[in-house]
């Protein structure tokens, strides 16, 4: 598949990826590498976030001194994020495959690396050569005897040397174990040999403890290390990819390792699409969020300015009713005795006076509560 660099350049910056390798049959790990090779620059981590919650977000310009604009750029099928089936029939079709040992396509492994010696370390502790060693050395745990250390150690120090050519890294962590990133994504990896079933042999103490101690039961079976070794990545089963790998009758890991080492891969790039769906869940709900508070708070704002106005109404209603009686009062006072008239006249002044303070209109036409009024002064109708 070809493109200039203008066009490819174009397409990584108007859309994620993940998303725009996935119209091409590709991996976002391919479509990376083919960037980075012809320096086509790509949006860094959390570009579409901050670019979905309006943020400031950076935008280089196409430039190289290397390449010009309209430079062909090749993309190549890189790490694909599910392995494609293979149908039963074909594979009748085409019949068994002989056996091969694949070399692993990976640079010289590096045997000094300081996490192969703490993982030397801890087989040269386990007491018995023919039971399991169990190590944790981040990013693997290690369940296998002493005899199969040289092969775990080899199997790990390809996996490292693998790390420049599949773009992982390989970083010491807060707790100075070590991280293993592919795609940004942490990955978890462990190393077990099977076990294989023999017939117990009891011993004389297990024979006189069975016999004092009906509850003392003698094992049927003693589970010992068979030599055969299993690669799981820990932490990729829920992805629906292939997470392990395993010795056997026809085959070995050192003969699977290439396709070992693209599982890595593969599983960091599923993790890595399946974070950005994670997130972007999350920004939805956190936008739906926003949308029902701010539903709330306009619902409690009108509901408060409502109130008011029913207030204000039933307290003129009121006024109006007063003013009435008051009107009353006065038609009657050409007929008061002149005694009397002064104490009435005290009394209309006041009553009066209570009227304006009651009328909302008596300081004028009303006028539209704010928002920050209506909300300070919700609790007052939150009943109503």
């Amino acid at each position: 598949m070809q493109f200039t660099r203008r066009q490819i350049y174009d397409l990584v910056w108007s859309k994620p990826l993940n998303k725009l390798a996935a119209e091409f049959g590709l991996s976002d790990q391919g479509l990376a590498k083919a960037c980075k090779r012809y320096d086509v620059p790509v949006p860094p981590v959390g570009y579409w976030q901050k670019l979905a919650y309006g943020k400031r977000v950076e935008h280089p310009p196409l430039g190289s001194d290397k390449f010009d604009d309209d430079a062909i750029v090749e993309v190549t099928t890189g790490v694909k994020m599910r392995p494609a089936t293979i149908v039963r029939s074909d594979l009748e079709k085409r019949g068994p495959e002989p056996t091969q040992q694949i070399e692993p396509k990976t640079n010289k492994p590096d045997r000094t690396h300081p996490m192969l010696s703490k993982i030397k370390k801890g087989f040269d502790k386990a007491k018995d050569p023919d039971d399991f060693a169990y190590i944790n050395v981040a990013p693997f745990k290690i369940r296998a005897s002493p005899l199969q250390s040289d092969r775990v150690i080899t199997l790990i120090a390809n996996i490292l040397a693998a790390a420049s050519s599949e773009n992982w890294e390989i970083k010491t962590s807060k707790d100075g174990e070590w991280e293993l990133l592919a795609s940004e994504e942490r990955i978890e990896l462990a190393i077990n040999e099977n076990t294989r079933k023999i017939a117990h042999t009891p011993t004389p103490a297990e024979i006189r403890d069975n016999q004092r101690y009906s509850w003392n039961k003698i094992p049927e079976f003693d589970y010992l290390p068979s030599g055969e070794l299993k690669f799981t990545i820990s932490n990729g089963s829920y992805l629906g990819v292939r997470t392990n790998w395993s010795d056997g009758k026809k085959q070995t890991l050192e003969s699977v390792l290439p396709g070992l080492i693209e599982g890595i891969s593969i599983v960091g790039a599923a993790r890595y699409n399946r974070r950005l769906e994670r997130e972007e869940q999350e920004r939805q709900w956190e936008l739906q969020r926003q949308r029902e508070a701010e539903r709330r708070r306009l619902e409690e704002i009108q509901r408060t300015r409502f109130a008011v106005f029913k207030e204000q109404a039933k307290q003129h209603n009121e006024a109006q009713v007063l003013r009435a009686y008051v009107d009353r009062v006065k038609r009657q006072l050409d007929q008061l005795p002149q005694a009397d008239l002064l104490n009435v006249q005290t009394w209309i002044e006041w009553a009066e006076k209570s009227i304006e303070d009651l009328d909302p209109l008596s300081s004028g036409p009303p006028v539209l509560m704010s928002e920050e009024e209506a909300s300070r002064n919700s609790w007052r109708y939150r009943e109503q």
